[in-house]
């Protein structure tokens, strides 16, 4: 689902995507969570990490020169991360 909204080049994408999590959501797929702020957390988590690589090539020096084998770290963690964090609980008894 989210591929065909990625791969989209007409409309208003974010938007798009806002739809498809709201549809997530009221379908029970993923936990109910506020459909911008989790956008904005995405986004954020994969955005962050491109503009931040100087930076945390300075904090952590044996980063530096393996770009490409963190970013598949970082997309492994980030999936994990979503996947797991989203996943309904029937624990869940707070609304957004």
């Amino acid at each position: 689902k989210l591929r065909s909204v990625v791969s989209s080049r007409t409309g208003n994408d974010p938007q798009r995507m806002m739809q498809q999590l709201s549809g997530s959501i009221a379908r029970g797929e993923i936990r109910a969570v506020d459909p911008f702020q989790l956008l904005v957390t995405m986004l954020g988590s994969c955005v962050y990490f491109f503009l931040a690589w100087p930076m945390l090539g300075e904090i952590n020096p044996q980063l530096r020169g393996r770009l490409a084998a963190v970013t598949e770290q970082r997309k492994r963690h980030l999936f994990e991360l979503f996947y797991y964090g989203l996943k309904p609980r029937p624990e869940d008894s707070w609304d957004c």
